[in-house]
């Protein structure tokens, strides 16, 4: 196992206590900034590793991707969210529809909240 894959339980916990954070402290949004992510994941003892992880379902595809490359790294924010999504609901990603990324946060903060 890579430093970044996780098993399925640890993305269903990740999606459940990070995103119930980011809602008591920030409300529901459409999207968080990738800090606000990271210090939800700190304060849940979550290591930085699996921080893509909490970014590809709570941030933008824009800020995830700006947030990546500023690392220099290269990750996908599709096969990264639609892992967790997968991970939380067990239809697969691809039966949420056509809908906005808005839309399948809100199909998320559901699940997880």
């Amino acid at each position: 196992m890579t430093a970044c894959a996780i098993a399925p339980d640890d993305k269903r916990a990740v999606a459940q206590t990070v995103g119930r954070a980011l809602v008591g402290l920030y409300g529901k949004r459409k999207s968080y900034a990738p800090a606000l992510i990271k210090s939800a994941m700190r304060k849940q003892r979550y290591p930085a590793a699996w921080d893509c992880w909490a970014l590809s379902l709570f941030a933008s595809q824009a800020d995830f991707d700006a947030y990546h490359a500023a690392r220099g790294e290269s990750c996908s924010y599709s096969t990264l969210r639609g892992e967790m999504l997968e991970a939380i609901r067990p239809a697969p990603a691809s039966d949420f529809g056509n809908g906005s990324a808005s839309d399948l946060l809100g199909d998320l903060f559901d699940i997880v909240t």
